[in-house]
């Protein structure tokens, strides 16, 4: 999958590309797959398992689509698997930030040859990969750690999971990190310091939205995924920005950030985003609770580089 620049706008766009290899595939099966477009209305009630839509039915153009004609429905079903997503981020007025799913300049050179100072709020994987793209040159997630680690990298991943396997997937990593470090990142550390950003100057605002944080150490949790907690520890080894725990308002005042160069990654209210889909949503606020709590997805291995052949664009599949 190729992340031009990092950004999440990419991933949709491969997303779209692997939907339309998809109904390719499917073109053929006419009642394989019923699409529906711009929906007006969505609601779901979990007893009974039912949907009520408003929306137009698309129709099969081999492996397009055009519009059809719009109906209102219900329908009772057995399973219903939602992808509904984080819903809307939160915003913070008044520093209007766009959305982690657009595309924006921040990882480009400054063109007039002088300094621009940000302020990254956040500590999750959003801001992270917004300080990523703001402090290393040239910089692409999908290829940063090979460029990085070269040839070593697959042992230091391998040395890694075997240390992790047995963790808590709740455990702060910081420690741990500082741990490998003089026996495995130092190499990594090295490269990453001739590559950080001479023409920016970054702050992470780490207080939270609770004000609890009061050092860089403890965003080190399961707030965001090991290799950008690993990239982050990196970078700051290498004094590419600095922290800052103070009110918001004050951090920017102090480093004297304009407002547009304020990056809020807040989150999203997904609770709520769910609430405006699931109309008797008080009936599973247990169940969501432990999801939330137990936080089950964990990351593992399925198939090793090269498993798959590569596609004519040459990415991997």
């Amino acid at each position: 999958m190729n992340w031009s620049e990092g950004r999440a706008s990419d991933v949709a766009n491969t997303l779209v590309k692997g939907f339309g290899e998809y109904c390719q595939e499917f073109s053929s099966e006419q009642e394989s797959l019923t699409v529906f477009i711009g929906l007006r209305k969505f609601q779901m009630r979990t007893e009974p398992l039912t949907i009520d839509w408003v929306g137009t039915r698309a129709e099969r153009m081999g492996p397009f689509f055009r519009r059809g004609n719009s109906e209102g429905n219900s329908a009772a079903f057995d399973t219903v698997i939602m992808a509904a997503g984080f819903g809307l981020e939160r915003l913070s007025s008044p520093y209007h930030t766009s959305s982690y799913w657009r595309n924006e300049q921040i990882a480009q050179p400054i063109l007039d040859g002088g300094q621009r100072s940000y302020v990254v709020s956040g500590y999750g994987d959003g801001a992270l990969v917004d300080v990523c793209r703001l402090t290393i040159e040239r910089f692409r997630q999908d290829t940063i750690v090979y460029e990085l680690f070269g040839t070593s990298l697959e042992a230091i991943e391998d040395r890694i999971n075997a240390d992790l396997r047995t963790a808590d997937a709740a455990a702060n990593l910081f420690p741990y990190f500082r741990s490998i470090e003089d026996e495995f990142l130092a190499e990594g550390l090295s490269q990453l310091a001739a590559r950080i950003r001479k023409d920016t100057a970054v702050v992470l605002h780490i207080r939270g939205r609770e004000r609890r944080i009061t050092s860089f150490a403890e965003i080190f949790g399961p707030t965001s995924s090991r290799l950008n907690r690993l990239l982050v520890y990196l970078l700051h080894r290498c004094g590419a920005f600095s922290t800052s725990v103070a009110e918001l308002d004050e951090c920017v005042r102090s480093h004297r950030v304009s407002p547009e160069a304020v990056l809020c990654r807040h989150g999203c209210d997904t609770r709520e985003h769910l609430r405006a889909i699931i109309t008797d949503c008080g009936k599973i606020e247990k169940r969501l609770d432990e999801m939330r709590r137990e936080q089950a997805q964990t990351p593992f291995r399925v198939w090793r580089p090269g498993a798959f052949p590569i596609t004519k664009q040459g990415n991997q599949r």
